[in-house]
């Protein structure tokens, strides 16, 4: 619909916050779908964690909406309808925030399996570990130039040359660790191999 309709990349009515929400959204669904399968089945804890990161659904419309009328999705009070509009959109990500701090902290005290989570592999564990703590520093790397690019008013493609380089070491740290954990599962499924503890 983007290439179609030609909606447009910067600016308060574009294309760019339904896009970066679905993908941001969806990323980030599957990531805690994958942390929810370590915890403990616990329902009184589960359901409602499940129930919190799923309102990432109505909040992306929202904001899909708001793009199809031709009106701004965020910070919006040119009408009744568009205040209401950026009031739900604010109680869903309190909730989906909240949902996240629950299932952090959960994690922490209840996680179950290794500290390394590539475990289909033929790795040992302390390599495994090694390439998640290399992917955690990536992430850490990227939210810190994020985080810098972002309150120093810079807009997204605005770099400079501090968060270029940050920003290609996060990519580099990253780019590494999802290789070697996809290249010792490749290994693994070829050879059959049980993972190493």
């Amino acid at each position: 619909m983007y290439f179609a309709l030609d909606g447009g990349w910067d600016g308060p009515v574009s294309w760019r916050k339904p896009i970066e929400f679905g993908i941001s959204g969806g990323l980030t669904a599957l990531s805690l779908a994958v942390v929810m399968g370590r915890l403990p089945r616990n329902g009184w804890l589960a359901w409602p964690c499940g129930v919190a990161v799923a309102l990432f659904v109505p909040e992306t419309a929202l904001i899909d909406l708001q793009r199809w009328r031709s009106v701004p999705s965020h910070f919006n009070h040119d009408t009744p309808f568009d205040l209401a509009v950026f009031d739900v959109m604010g109680v869903l990500v309190a909730i989906v925030a909240l949902g996240i701090v629950v299932m952090t902290v959960w994690t922490f005290v209840s996680v179950r399996g290794p500290r390394g989570s590539a475990e289909r592999t033929a790795l040992p564990e302390s390599r495994r570990a090694s390439v998640v703590l290399l992917g955690i520093a990536g992430y850490a790397m990227a939210l810190i130039v994020a985080t810098l690019q972002t309150f120093g008013g810079r807009a997204p493609l605005d770099l400079t040359s501090l968060v270029v380089v940050g920003g290609g070491a996060a990519l580099l740290m990253l780019a590494f660790a999802c290789a070697a954990g996809l290249r010792a599962a490749q290994v693994a499924r070829n050879s059959g191999g049980v993972p190493a503890n």
